[in-house]
């Protein structure tokens, strides 16, 4: 997949965590510190031995000391990703301040539904707590029959329980390529597939002028541009998302996978009620 000239799109800003509506918590005079791990993140991700798959992890401070930080963060290698790099950056607002991790993983291997906890040592305290389910698809090698024109990178806001995933197309070649299906590594719900001739304009839904694509799939002409759209759905354990699935393509006798890329989802605005595997430390 050729992906220089591809536009990614991200909806609904991924910015500071906010409760509720409140962009940052009222300050309280004498609250005692408190952190906020937020796990809860599913990462189900189909890719080559070659590609770099970006994690993310966001750890809250509350009413923060002067010394709050964080000093080590680490994620285990043997849940059918290697971690290739970490980084965490620190975003102070008026009593909270926002440690988001970031990490380019490649994965090493299939795996379903693998738990994968998270080491974290600040000046505090140091805890192993929930992060991941890992799901991971690793293929030996991709095809490369289409130019990728447009593609979702992710998008925030509150939980919801299913999101529209989208991308656009290009068949290059000089023969018909046949889109069959998305395939994934873990349980998401696909559903719903659309398809519209074009560079369609990116939304929240499914736009009412596209058309519904037949469960066999379609065809793909030559120098033919094609956006499909699908819903993805969750359960609500999985909070924050990573999905990168492929592409079933049919191209005269040959069938490939041609893995598409990654989106991420994630919960910015959290609930008032926490689920379990936001993992509060006084």
């Amino acid at each position: 997949m050729r992906k220089k000239s591809a536009t990614i799109l991200l909806l609904s800003s991924i910015a500071a965590l906010t409760i509720g509506c409140s962009t940052s918590p009222r300050k309280v005079d004498n609250k005692p510190e408190q952190w906020l791990s937020l796990g809860g993140w599913s990462i189900n991700v189909v890719s080559d031995p070659s590609s770099v798959i970006p994690l993310q992890y966001d750890l809250l401070c509350r009413n923060p000391s002067k010394n709050a930080q964080v000093t080590s963060i680490l994620l285990q290698e043997s849940q059918g990703i290697a971690v290739q790099s970490i980084h965490t950056q620190p975003n102070k607002t008026e009593n909270q301040i926002e440690f988001t991790t970031q990490c380019d993983a490649k994965v090493t291997r299939d795996i379903k539904n693998a738990k994968l906890p998270i080491t974290i040592s600040t000046n505090a305290w140091h805890k192993t707590l929930p992060y991941a389910s890992v799901s991971t698809s690793l293929i030996s090698k991709q095809v490369s029959w289409v130019d990728m024109e447009q593609a979702l990178a992710g998008g925030g806001g509150s939980f919801v329980s299913s999101r529209v995933y989208y991308f656009s197309l290009k068949n290059t070649t000089s023969t018909p390529i046949k889109f069959v299906k998305l395939i994934q590594a873990g349980d998401f719900t696909i559903t719903n597939y659309h398809y519209i001739s074009g560079i369609s304009a990116m939304d929240l839904s499914i736009p009412d002028n596209t058309r519904p694509m037949p469960s066999s799939g379609f065809t793909i002409l030559p120098n033919e541009t094609i956006t499909i759209y699908c819903e993805i759905g969750f359960t609500p354990d999985e909070r924050n998302v990573i999905f990168q699935p492929a592409m079933q393509l049919i191209k005269g006798t040959q069938q490939g996978l041609e893995v598409l890329p990654p989106v991420v989802w994630t919960e910015t605005n959290l609930p008032q009620k926490m689920p379990s595997s936001y993992v509060l430390i006084s």
